[in-house]
């Protein structure tokens, strides 16, 4: 516990408080006595009592403080063996060792208390700049003093009283930015500190009479006045007089414009970059939209402004549109300017702008031709023309009404589109895309006009083709048949479905067998059909039952022999047997489309191994339907985006529709470099070995030896696209154009590093 001793010992001592505290009790006043010296001395006495840590508080004043006159507080530390402290003695000294004052008072130590603490207040003047010695010392029962502790006190200058004469600026409009305040005055000292309503601001010290303080943003939000001062902490010090901050009412913001952004386009998934948006109208408080999402800028002056957009902000490709926002009072939104996030380069990969429901590759323009739907921005129910190998779009042509499905003759000679919108099948005369005929599809006298679901052409038979038919009801296609055109003449017998659900056909090996599926998403419910032509019609040979999934495509390979689907299976078409699944590696999302080619003895399928992921070209070993190799289209896909209608072109690439782009890949992805050298290809006779002036496209077969996929023929030293039958055999897809006029034409083969190289040539008469 702690005693203060009574006000009336304070004044009987002369300004003396003493306290005393212990462990377990407290050293308590009982009044003044005698016996203890006002002048400094030491106890010898074994048992005296010793004093320690003589401490002040506060250990100087300034001249003048507290009026003329500060209470100093004293405290130090006591041992007392003897347990019987009973007097203690303060005196004040000045410089000259002049007493002012000295008193001393007696002091009531409980029973067996050895060690506590002494405490007390004493005056001094602060009428003049001195130092003083306050000197402190105890004695016990028997009158054994203890030694005296010593501590000087001093009356300093302190610091001056801060005075304010003017602020620069002395208002700013709210809503501006942080700014810096200049406070001009008298008085300041480092330590001098300026408070905005009485809070500090980061203040740096200039002068005695120059202050600079950095006032934030958010004071400068509302208008109104706030009052500055400067503050000087003691010795002396204090605060100055209120200066008044204005902080003014803008006037109405204006409303943006938006002129040009820079840069214009960043690629998907890169880093954050800094946008700047060039305009008029900015202020510090302007925001930029990016596709409806605020983002704070930076206010470079009334026609600029810089925003600093995270890359979480384009990590799809697409377009954005940006402006720029004012608030109020006054300001608005300006129009927009669109950004483009563009896809990363990928090699040997080119993406093409263009909605389409079907593509076709044509070997002798080597070109391909797309159908573009009515609903498609650009060329909408046109048959756009597509140079595969630089990804440009060469010509539109007219197609009728929402072409959906497209087939071209073997011979190159036709192109036969289907069209949703209305009931024919076109057809078009290559390569000027020409309308040639217009085949009329019929009706079903219960529901109304049939559409074609798919068209192909039979081999070797550039002006028959099968076609799917169907007519769209509330729930979609029904009253499913399939019928055999010659021309425009309809063969007397079509096959009608069951389900009511022909979809995808092809034929097989020759015009006299052709197969179908129902379109069913359920393995458990889709059928293969294999029908046998003829001069009648197709007629039903065989139904097999959960061969295949085709929902969306069948291919039929010459070279195998076999039927593939979509799904993933490959099927004997003439057992209904399940060869062989290409499932190593795709997930549930994967099978998307597929095309099998025996002349690289590959199947490549693109698909999306997870929902909303990029799609993925896969390719897989025709006979051990083992996974090759995969490669990961970034950005290319994503959600609602799945990839369809998978075909191959050239010697090394493959093309396939996603959303509303055609993507083209080329090069190792689709026929990778040989792990081994290849031989030098050996040129040793073409079949046939002349040709008419003027004939139309021809095939032309090549043999000799070391033939690989990616060896190449060519015509007067220019590439014509090859398909690899064996090491001995190519089939080279020869123009009409290379043979419109006599001449001799140049005919060698070239073979792709490693190894590899150019055959000898022979010579290929044209006759007049």
């Amino acid at each position: 516990m702690s005693v203060h001793c009574s006000r009336s010992s304070i004044r009987r001592v002369s300004r003396v408080l003493v306290l005393a505290v212990g462990a377990a009790a407290a050293l308590a006043c009982s009044g003044k006595g005698s016996g203890l010296a006002g002048s400094p001395g030491t106890g010898a006495h074994p048992t005296a009592p010793v004093l320690a840590n003589l401490v002040l508080w506060p250990s100087n004043a300034a001249r003048g403080d507290g009026g003329g006159s500060v209470m100093v507080d004293l405290s130090a530390e006591v041992m007392d063996a003897g347990a019987d402290v009973a007097k203690i003695a303060v005196a004040l000294y000045d410089a000259d060792g002049g007493v002012i004052s000295a008193d001393t008072f007696d002091i009531q130590n409980p029973p067996g208390m050895m060690s506590g603490t002494v405490r007390g207040q004493v005056a001094v003047s602060t009428a003049v700049i001195a130092d003083y010695t306050i000197r402190v010392s105890v004695a016990d029962s028997g009158g054994s003093a203890s030694n005296t502790l010593d501590s000087v006190f001093s009356v300093i200058a302190g610091n001056p009283t801060p005075a304010i004469d003017a602020l620069s600026p002395d208002s700013a409009q709210a809503g501006s930015s942080s700014l810096s305040l200049t406070v001009t005055g008298s008085g300041f000292v480092a330590s001098s500190t300026v408070a905005w309503n009485g809070m500090m601001l980061p203040t740096t010290f200039v002068d005695v009479s120059t202050l600079v303080a950095s006032v934030p943003q958010y004071d400068l939000y509302q208008a109104g006045t706030a009052q500055i001062t400067v503050f000087s902490p003691p010795p002396g010090g204090g605060t100055s007089n209120p200066a008044t901050f204005t902080v003014t009412t803008p006037p109405p913001n204006p409303v943006p414009t938006i002129s040009s952004l820079s840069p214009s386009s960043v690629a998907a998934g890169t880093g954050p970059f800094t946008l700047t948006v060039t305009g008029s109208g900015f202020t510090a408080r302007s925001s930029v939209t990016w596709n409806y999402s605020y983002l704070s800028a930076t206010l470079v002056d009334s026609s600029t402004l810089q925003v600093v957009v995270p890359s979480s902000y384009f990590s799809s490709v697409g377009t954005v549109q940006v402006s720029v926002t004012n608030p109020s009072p006054g300001g608005g939104t300006s129009g927009t300017l669109p950004f483009a996030v563009t896809r990363p380069a990928l090699p040997g990969v080119t993406v093409v702008e263009l909605a389409a429901s079907d593509l076709a590759w044509d070997p002798y323009q080597r070109k391909i031709y797309a159908a573009v739907p009515s609903s498609s921005a650009a060329g909408p129910n046109t048959i756009a023309v597509l140079d595969p190998y630089t990804g440009e779009l060469t010509a539109y042509h007219d197609a009728g009404s929402d072409p959906r499905t497209l087939a071209i003759s073997d011979d190159g000679a036709y192109l036969y589109a289907g069209l949703g919108g209305a009931s024919f099948v076109r057809r078009f005369a290559l390569p000027s895309l020409a309308l040639d005929l217009e085949i009329p599809l019929g009706l079903d006298p219960a529901n109304g006009p049939y559409y074609a679901r798919d068209v192909q052409v039979a081999p070797e038979a550039a002006r028959t083709i099968a076609v799917s038919l169907a007519v769209t009801g509330s729930y979609g296609p029904y009253q499913g048949r399939i019928t055999v055109f010659d021309d425009a003449t309809p063969r007397t017998t079509s096959a009608k479905d069951p389900s009511n659900r022909y979809g995808p056909l092809q034929w097989g090996a020759d015009a006299s067998t052709l197969y179908a599926c129902n379109e069913s998403y359920s393995s458990y419910s889709s059928h293969l059909y294999a029908f046998s032509v003829d001069a009648a019609g197709p007629a039903l040979a065989r139904d097999y039952v959960n061969s295949l999934s085709c929902a969306a495509r069948i291919h039929f390979d010459a070279g195998t022999g076999l039927v593939y689907g979509d799904d993933g299976r490959a099927v004997q078409p003439t057992s209904g047997m399940v060869e062989g699944t290409f499932v190593s590696g795709l997930g549930m999302y994967s099978a998307t489309t597929m095309v099998p080619d025996s002349s690289l003895g590959e199947a490549f399928f693109a698909g999306q191994p997870s929902f909303g992921g990029w799609v993925t070209l896969r390719s897989f070993d025709l006979t051990s339907y083992a996974a090759t190799q995969s490669t990961t289209l970034s950005y290319v896909g994503g959600y609602s985006n799945q990839a369809s209608r998978l075909i191959r072109w050239g010697m090394d690439g493959v093309a396939f529709i996603v959303g509303s782009e055609i993507v083209l890949v080329r090069g190792a992805a689709v026929l990778p470099p040989s792990p081994t050298p290849n031989a030098a290809p050996v040129l040793d006779a073409v079949s046939p070995a002349s040709a008419a002036s003027g004939r139309g496209n021809f095939r032309l077969t090549v043999t000799g030896s070391g033939f690989v996929p990616g060896s190449v023929v060519r015509w007067n030293g220019t590439d014509r696209t090859t398909r690899r039958v064996s090491p001995t055999a190519l089939v080279a897809f020869i123009p009409a154009s290379d043979v419109a006029g006599p001449g001799t034409a140049t005919i060698d083969v070239t073979t792709p590093e490693p190894g590899g190289g150019v055959s000898g040539t022979v010579t290929f008469d044209v006759a007049p």
